[in-house]
């Protein structure tokens, strides 16, 4: 079967397979692996702190009610990209907004051929998607190995909507703000 896929597609599984294997045996034990072995209340505690960190982080959700933050932090999901990946590109629909954990993302405007910026761990990009209707405003590509958190936009809406009604009111106002701009 390694055959009919080509050489290069191979070496890039090749490298993400080996990175893997590197980065699990530099930790033992992945972030799942750990999780599991917890009760859910621990459990629960240490995705609330580690998760949240990275919200805390990021100014526009300082305006959402703490109880609603602690719960999108079981929302976010990790993922893993390989070298020059492309997490996402220009014009297409936003589904999710990413929070860099590990590694660089550049991100740049293909239709004019213009590097926009190099986002490191503890950043975050895809934001304008996220909190409107607009189609992606640039493309995002993965330096080298790059972990992320993501947050899936329908999740976040339909958990403030459900739960808490202040925040989806919060996300609404922002979301027609911003797609008013257009």
């Amino acid at each position: 079967m390694h055959k009919q896929i080509p050489k290069y597609l191979r070496l890039k599984v090749r490298r993400y397979l080996e990175y893997m294997f590197e980065y699990k045996k530099q930790y033992k034990l992945s972030e799942v692996e750990v999780l599991n072995i917890l009760n859910e209340n621990l459990k629960d505690q240490v995705i609330v702190h580690l998760n949240g960190r990275m919200l805390k982080n990021t100014r526009i959700f300082s305006i959402f009610d703490f109880r609603f933050l602690s719960e999108v932090t079981f929302l976010l999901t990790n993922e893993t990209f390989s070298m020059d990946d492309h997490i996402f590109e220009e014009e297409e629909k936003g589904t999710k907004m990413y929070f860099i954990t590990k590694g660089t993302v550049v991100i740049m405007q293909k239709s004019t051929h213009t590097y926009i910026k190099e986002l490191q761990v503890d950043e975050y990009f895809g934001e304008i998607s996220f909190f409107s209707q607009l189609d992606r405003q640039a493309t995002a590509r993965s330096r080298g190995f790059t972990e992320v958190l993501s947050l899936n936009k329908d999740q976040f809406k339909e958990t403030s909507s459900l739960n808490y009604p202040e925040a989806h009111k919060i996300y609404t106002e922002i979301e027609d703000r911003l797609s008013a701009e257009e």
